[in-house]
């Protein structure tokens, strides 16, 4: 049997390790940009134990056996892989997979675990003090070296897609608090740090993360409700893009839309890594190959968050990784409205950037937990929202007696 006691403190427990995450996941960001490597890689490790330390309490939580083991066979079939097609099991060749992994394992626990107040405000007390990291190390010149990558801001990062993806989150965090603030001067202040946000991820040329802040938009105004639909539509679209994109490449219709290339950024930029990457598949279609498709360095961002996870670990692996998508999102987002569905749009406009970018699953350096933060959220706000419903009604009740 299990006590009120032992509930209060594996909830206490689970707010302390978010903390921890959390403070994690700001080192992330501040070695990065300072360009302490040995550190990030240590964050990195650190953030893997804490979420599968996470993941094994929720294992006693009340979830749902099919989404258990939905993340069961993702996880290890993803391992397996690693392990059938390597040449080694060092930290450094299994770097992509922990991040895969620890990607998964958040879907998992934030649809197995009990989301507190304490959480959410850690979440956004994070998410303004990189905001703010990013501002600060814009001001002071900390954007990365000028000659590379023409130009385009990277802030220390490996790329500028990279520090895109690295900010975009941030970038919906202060939006989101920036309206709910009543305070005038305090939701000046957070839309002023998003608005600057929307300019770090302008001057990093990455289209994606680009269109994303404009997808995080529409569905807000057009997403009332959630919608099972939308969410499988949004889901598989990256892959769905990636094959009908290599199928027009040759064709004339790609030339009608030269009007969206920039200095830089060729519209066939991913032919030849997508090319690669089918090829990989096609040759490997169970286990996929990890030692190829990272070249033997278990480091690589195929562009794309399915085909980089095909390509990894297999057709089985994408299989279960898209069912452990939609299961959470549909879980997390039946029923929610308005404030429910902001970090709903939120994860709907991420995973639309994985269509050129594959950072959310491989290379995500703790994005990842932010990223899981929007489920988070949505979860609270729906549960607030039952609870004054419930509230409500026995109201109604006591008036009634």
């Amino acid at each position: 049997m299990v006590t009120g006691r032992r509930i209060k403190n594996e909830g206490t427990l689970i707010d302390f390790l978010v903390r921890i995450e959390c403070i994690t996941v700001f080192a992330i960001y501040l070695f990065t940009i300072l360009e302490q490597d040995t550190a990030v890689s240590a964050c990195i490790a650190l953030n893997f134990l804490i979420i599968t330390g996470m993941t094994a309490m929720s294992f006693f939580g009340r979830g749902e056996v099919k989404i258990f083991f939905i993340w069961f066979f993702a996880v290890g079939f993803s391992l397996l892989s690693v392990i059938v097609t390597g040449y080694s099991l060092s930290f450094g060749y299994l770097k992509k997979w922990l991040m895969f992994a620890s990607t998964v394992n958040m879907f998992f626990w934030v649809s197995n675990s009990d989301i507190s107040e304490d959480m959410i405000k850690s979440l956004k007390k994070t998410a303004t003090l990189i905001a703010l990291l990013f501002v600060c190390a814009y001001v002071i010149g900390e954007k990365g070296d000028p000659a590379s990558f023409n130009g385009a801001l990277t802030f220390n990062f490996s790329n500028p897609n990279f520090t895109a993806i690295s900010i975009l989150p941030i970038c919906f965090y202060m939006f989101i608090l920036a309206s709910e603030h009543n305070t005038k001067m305090r939701g000046l202040l957070y839309l002023a740090l998003a608005l600057a946000l929307i300019w770090f991820v302008w001057q990093t040329t990455a289209r994606a993360c680009i269109l994303s802040v404009i997808a995080f938009f529409a569905m807000l105004i057009f997403c009332r409700r959630y919608s099972r639909i939308v969410t499988f539509v949004v889901v598989i679209f990256p892959v769905v893009f990636a094959v009908i994109y290599m199928k027009l490449i040759d064709t004339d219709f790609i030339e009608h839309l030269e009007f969206l290339e920039t200095e830089g950024k060729s519209l066939t930029s991913r032919e030849s890594i997508w090319t690669y990457v089918f090829a990989i598949i096609k040759r490997y279609p169970v286990l996929g190959n990890y030692y190829v498709a990272t070249s033997g360095s278990g480091l690589s961002n195929l562009h794309n968050i399915h085909l980089d996870t095909m390509a990894s670990y297999g057709m089985i692996v994408f299989a279960f990784t898209v069912w452990i998508m939609v299961a959470v999102l549909n879980k997390i987002g039946e029923g929610a409205r308005k404030w429910g569905m902001v970090g709903i749009a939120a994860m709907y406009a991420v995973i639309l950037s994985g269509t050129f970018e594959a950072a959310l699953f491989s290379g995500s350096q703790g994005v990842y937990f932010l990223i899981g933060g929007f489920l988070m959220m949505s979860k609270y706000y729906k549960k607030q929202r039952a609870t004054l419903a419930e509230d409500t009604e026995q109201n109604y009740i006591k008036c009634d007696s």
